[in-house]
């Protein structure tokens, strides 16, 4: 649900090979299905340019790939104000769906401000925000009443499966997972270094938060990419 293997689109995959080596290795660890989810900052590049760049280089890519993998097309969206001059943000969601992976800043206190692009997301433009990787916020790692908000706004939240690994940020997540606050899984995979071990994580998961907890986020995951509810 989170990658960034798409080659040369950011600080992820910088070539072909590089992409078609990190797919072979996530499906070599069970992985099925994969969203491509290349960062967009809106307030740095056109809309259109962006999507011209993402269709040119998964077409480059599929000429490359020939695993087992599904593909889907998506983007982690950077939410700014310039996002909002766009009238359509669904080519801009999982496999064009309603479902958008939306990164905030990671000093965001979620203000009044950021709560209100949240808001005109759902609102005006009936976009669901996936809230990426939450464990990198400290205001909302305070305790599950913040992340309880923002999902009754209508926010669905994803972690990152690495994040499992590490016993401090494990015990916070196992909380969130406790009171139904995670949603999906992904890697964040960019590279062989960053995000590319994913079975490690996911048993892990298994272990501490149950098999229940992550068929879930699975069958989640599949939803989103389908736009269905949740």
């Amino acid at each position: 649900m989170h990658t960034h293997i798409l080659p040369q689109m950011d600080d992820g995959a910088d070539a072909d090979d590089i992409s078609v080596m990190l797919l072979d290795n996530l499906e070599s660890q069970g992985v099925t299905h994969l969203a491509l989810t290349s960062h967009y900052y809106s307030h740095r590049d056109d809309l259109n340019h962006f999507l011209a760049r993402r269709n040119a280089a998964y077409k480059q890519l599929m000429l490359s790939y020939d695993g087992n993998i599904k593909l889907y097309l998506g983007s982690e969206v950077y939410l700014t104000e310039e996002l909002f001059n766009n009238e359509n943000l669904f080519p801009l969601c999982y496999n064009k769906s309603r479902y958008m992976l939306t990164e905030l800043p990671y000093d965001s206190e979620f203000n009044e401000n950021t709560i209100g692009l949240l808001n005109r997301l759902i609102e005006d433009y009936s976009v669901m925000p996936v809230l990426a990787h939450v464990e990198r916020y400290s205001f909302l790692m305070k305790g599950v009443d913040n992340i309880n908000a923002l999902v009754r706004m209508g926010c669905i939240v994803q972690v990152n499966v690495n994040s499992f690994c590490d016993f401090f940020v494990r015990r916070k997540l196992l909380a969130l997972a406790q009171n139904k606050l995670i949603h999906v899984i992904g890697t964040d995979t960019h590279s062989f270094v960053k995000g590319s071990d994913y079975i490690t994580g996911y048993n892990i998961a298994v272990k501490k938060a149950g098999a229940e907890f992550v068929n879930k986020c699975f069958e989640n995951s599949l939803k989103i990419l389908e736009n269905k509810q949740i």
